[in-house]
């Protein structure tokens, strides 16, 4: 692992951001005080590449969960911490 620091970790997410706004987006719509339903009703349509890749991702990712993951275990640790 290669350490990194916050300014540099901070730079590539500016480098990342969207720097500006092509279409309304409802998360940012939202978080500006805006309820806009009328961008998620009717449901736009989804571009099936990207649904393939989401569903690839979900199949990896519920492998993983159901072969290394155990959630007893999980309980039983929570249930020992203390709450907080």
């Amino acid at each position: 692992m290669t350490d990194v620091s916050s300014g540099e970790s901070r730079d590539v997410a500016e480098a990342a951001r969207e720097k500006e706004w092509r279409l309304p987006s409802f998360g940012r719509e939202l978080f500006l005080g805006s309820f806009r339903l009328d961008l998620i009703s009717p449901q736009p349509p989804l571009d099936p590449r990207m649904v393939a890749k989401g569903e690839a991702f979900l199949a990896r990712m519920r492998a993983f969960l159901e072969t290394s993951v155990d959630p007893a275990r999980i309980e039983r640790a929570r249930r020992g911490s203390p709450r907080r």
